[in-house]
């Protein structure tokens, strides 16, 4: 039987007083190894789930209610001795993975601030989780590890233990999404506690006898030289280079900061139309969106097509975002006839309207390709459902691993006693024309990527992308 809090469901925790609800402030920060007592941990989860039910519009969405609560109500009465903060961690981020949401989620704060500290917490491998296991794609430590390696073991844990258990830390609206998005040595730091080094056995390829290495964990500095952060173009939102003649390529990594990109659109555009550049490629495969009007900052130099990026949404109005917002912020954010409609009503506002753009002497004229994958997400699906729906430009790539109907606009907290982030989405969005339930933005030209070609340092979307343009 369930525990009485969460008998009656999702509503009886809607209906709970604010107070119940409200994250107290945490009174200090806690590190990876510090003891939380169950009192506080079962604190903490009552207060996530009843904060998730109050401001999420339709939080069981791609889940099931009834299991969700099931697994809360064990996880709760586990949690009979005190705890290190990572290990209640992961059975806390893994319950709400279990919503396939990736606008929804736990975030271990103390790992990013150990992070920052200049602790040595991060695995000097780049991944990929694949239907075997975990293969390594780059080792940029002491680079021992040959890439397309496949890992077996580190320290107690199995190849497989490994991958299933990074993979439920993460929510994700698609399988292929959740793959992408999973940190392998997240969840190993989080399982394994801080050390400097892992012995890690791995299969090296064509399958040769496994082999075990010391692989040593790398501090901030350290890793973000390994992984070239910080390079030229590399950690900026948006950039522009010319791939050759009369070809230009945007990488627009972020849909962040709309007077960034302003400034940006009038200096490459300008060298657009200096250098005579015939053909343009908008790259949105590593973006994870942000603010979807930073996208409408660009549209009018791409298109004169009027477009929308998306239809109706609906959201749930919640006493507690009008108390925490303020009616100017809940207003701008969730439109003002939200601010009046009573706690816990479900209000739909119909889609429709298109955006024309402005008359831009810069407009690119030429033919546009925007590429796109399995991590162009939230707001940068956004843009690509716009190109897709208006037919601004060709689509070269992976469907995205977020569907066109989605979730969006976050609310962040904090639980009360652990300090442990944690982020709902507050929308649901529908696309500015209709779209099978649970599909992505679907490219006109479909290229996948490979295992074999990332090993290989090949780009056969972008080689694509040039081949139409020849």
């Amino acid at each position: 039987m369930l525990r009485s809090s969460f008998l009656h469901g999702v509503s009886a925790l809607a209906a709970a007083p604010a107070a119940s609800v409200t994250a107290s402030p945490v009174p200090r920060a806690l590190g990876s190894e510090d003891l939380i007592d169950p009192a506080s941990m079962q604190a903490d989860l009552d207060a996530l789930i009843a904060t998730l039910v109050e401001v999420g519009v339709a939080p069981f969405r791609a889940s099931s209610q009834p299991d969700f609560l099931r697994r809360a109500d064990i996880l709760r009465d586990s949690l009979v001795t005190s705890l290190p903060l990572r290990t209640f961690y992961l059975e806390l981020a893994a319950l709400f993975a279990s919503l396939n949401d990736g606008h929804c989620g736990i975030s271990p704060n103390f790992y990013l601030a150990e992070y920052d500290r200049g602790m040595p917490v991060a695995l000097p491998l780049e991944t990929s989780i694949e239907d075997d296991g975990v293969y390594v794609v780059r080792d940029l430590g002491a680079g021992v590890i040959p890439p397309g390696s496949r890992i077996e073991r580190v320290e107690s844990l199995s190849g497989e233990e490994l991958k299933r258990g990074a993979m439920q830390l993460q929510g994700a609206q698609t399988e292929a999404l959740r793959r992408s998005y999973a940190r392998v040595g997240r969840f190993l730091y989080l399982r394994l506690g801080a050390r400097s080094s892992y012995a890690l056995t791995y299969r090296p390829p064509g399958r040769g006898a496994p082999v075990t290495a010391s692989v040593k964990l790398l501090i901030k500095d350290e890793f973000l030289r390994a992984f070239g952060a910080g390079a030229p173009g590399d950690s900026t939102p948006y950039s522009f280079r010319a791939l050759r003649r009369n070809v230009g390529l945007i990488h627009y990594r972020s849909c962040t900061d709309a007077e960034k990109m302003s400034a940006f659109c009038s200096e490459t555009f300008a060298r657009i139309r200096r250098e005579d550049t015939r053909a343009l490629i908008v790259d949105v495969r590593d973006n994870g969106g942000g603010n979807s009007g930073v996208s409408d900052v660009l549209f009018p130099y791409l298109t004169a097509q009027p477009y929308a990026q998306f239809g109706a949404f609906e959201m749930r109005i919640s006493d507690r975002l009008k108390r925490e917002y303020g009616r100017e912020k809940f207003s701008a954010i969730y439109n003002f006839g939200g601010w009046t409609a009573p706690d816990g009503s479900i209000l739909r506002y119909p889609g429709g309207r298109l955006t024309t753009p402005r008359r831009e002497p810069l407009r690119f004229a030429g033919p546009i390709y925007v590429l796109l994958g399995t991590n162009t997400f939230s707001s940068a699906m956004n843009f690509a459902t716009a190109v897709k729906d208006f037919r601004i430009a060709t689509l070269v790539g992976q469907e995205t691993g977020e569907p066109v109907v989605s979730t969006g606009e976050i609310y962040r907290t904090a639980a009360p006693n652990s300090g442990c982030g944690a982020f709902f989405s507050t929308k649901l969005f529908f696309g500015p024309k209709p779209h099978p339930e649970g599909q992505g933005v679907v490219p006109d030209i479909v290229v996948p990527t490979t295992l074999g070609d990332r090993i290989a340092g090949r780009d056969p979307v972008m080689e694509k992308a040039l081949a139409l343009i020849d």
